[in-house]
């Protein structure tokens, strides 16, 4: 019998990530926007090809609910493979020590459930994507909680739409100390802004946990917010997907083709 082969199907509020894991290891990528979910065949197109038949499940993690069925059954065809989702037929595994943990969101339990099997400890996430999360994860594995505020991007588009000279501005340019024009003053406002209050909050974090907590950063604006930090130093881009693998690795052999059941 050759490696397991596991995909991991991340539904984010703007892109859908993906990938194909060989006997634990991520040998596969892909990303689309999660807007175009529902007008595609397939999520990695042509290259699932050297895969269908052979996977064992399709595990899909989602904080979009109302795409999550459509994703799982998009990839399930596309792998021919039955779909398993994250919290419904694949349990966390872990203490959620949170007032509501219905509510958090999957892609949060995910990253701390792959920080803790990384760090084999506490850790503290950051996500830089269209939120920005920091979240802890105990020395024991449970999730403890964290913060939650806007991405650099949504925060530059709430301020060119409830301003009246602020104009709508791209990330990517000139962050030089001070902004010598509007634009430069909201993207240094904007992304230096939004790496402080990283900064800050995993202070925050540390603190409340009582030790130096490794933190791993993720997230599609990570590559631009986190040079900027003086904390995230370690990036991982797939920490969601492998969250979900490692999930469906230690929870139960069982399959599902049926509906999900709840919120995501």
């Amino acid at each position: 019998m050759g490696p397991s082969i596991l995909v991991a199907v991340g539904v984010g509020n703007t892109t859908t990530s993906a990938g194909i894991f060989v006997g634990g290891s991520l040998v596969r990528t892909t990303r689309v926007p999660s807007a175009r979910l529902r007008d595609i065949w397939r999520i990695f197109g042509r290259a699932s090809d050297d895969f269908r038949g052979e996977a064992t499940a399709v595990i899909v993690g989602s904080v979009r609910p109302a795409l999550t069925e459509a994703a799982g059954e998009i990839a399930s065809h596309e792998f021919d493979a039955p779909v398993r989702y994250f919290r419904t037929d694949v349990p966390f595994g872990l203490d959620i020590k949170v007032e509501y943990p219905d509510r958090v969101g999957d892609d949060r339990l995910a990253h701390a459930l792959a920080a803790y099997r990384r760090v084999e400890g506490a850790a503290v996430v950051v996500d830089m994507g269209t939120a920005i999360t920091i979240d802890v994860v105990a020395p024991d594995g449970a999730f403890l909680g964290g913060a939650i505020l806007p991405g650099a991007r949504i925060a530059g588009d709430a301020l060119a739409r409830q301003t009246a000279l602020l104009p709508e501005i791209g990330l990517s340019g000139t962050t030089r100390v001070p902004g010598k024009n509007t634009e430069e003053a909201m993207r240094l406002g904007l992304l230096h802004g939004a790496a402080g209050a990283i900064d800050r909050l995993v202070e925050e974090m540390r603190e409340a946990l009582g030790e130096e907590a490794p933190v791993l950063g993720t997230g599609g604006g990570a590559a631009a917010l986190a040079p900027l930090t003086k904390h995230v130093k370690e990036i991982e881009p797939a920490l969601s997907l492998e969250g979900l693998i490692r999930a469906a690795e230690a929870g139960p052999s069982s399959t599902s083709g049926g509906a999900r059941e709840g919120a995501a």
